[in-house]
């Protein structure tokens, strides 16, 4: 599988179009995530990240894509109270990610290595602030 440095310009028209409106994106307080579920992309911090942010806002939702780890595994590394607002999309299709992102509020990649961050740069193309550590490939 050959990962491009990059999204061409048909992609980034392509996540564009499907994104939502703001108001509608605002609205939906849903926080996503693309990547590989491991250490690497933050797994050890990401129950403690939902956790903070559900403190602040108890109706947001996360919607964890490309994880390669089902629900059954994945869901039990968060507290109980969290469970019920997580969406894991373990796999997906390139053509699936734009209405996958379309109703993203806000992304985060809260990777401690990143070799070049094509997600951060997918979530951009679809309209969502996306944030991440001060790392070089996301940087």
């Amino acid at each position: 599988l050959l990962v491009p440095n990059g999204l061409s310009a048909p992609r980034r028209r392509e996540l564009a179009a499907a994104a939502h409106p703001p108001r509608q994106r605002l609205a939906a307080r849903r926080v996503v995530f693309i990547g590989h579920w491991a250490p690497r992309k933050g797994s050890r911090c990401f129950p403690e990240l939902v956790r903070a942010v559900r403190h602040r806002v108890p109706d947001a939702c996360f919607r964890l894509m490309g994880t390669h780890t089902d629900a059954g595994e994945l869901l039990p590394l968060f507290a109980p109270d969290d469970r019920d607002a997580l969406e894991v999309v373990p796999q997906f299709t390139s053509d699936q990610l734009p209405d996958l992102l379309a109703g993203g509020t806000v992304g985060v990649l809260p990777s401690m290595l990143e070799g070049f961050g094509l997600g951060v740069l997918e979530m951009l193309a679809a309209g969502i602030p996306t944030v991440a550590f001060d790392i070089p490939g996301p940087r």
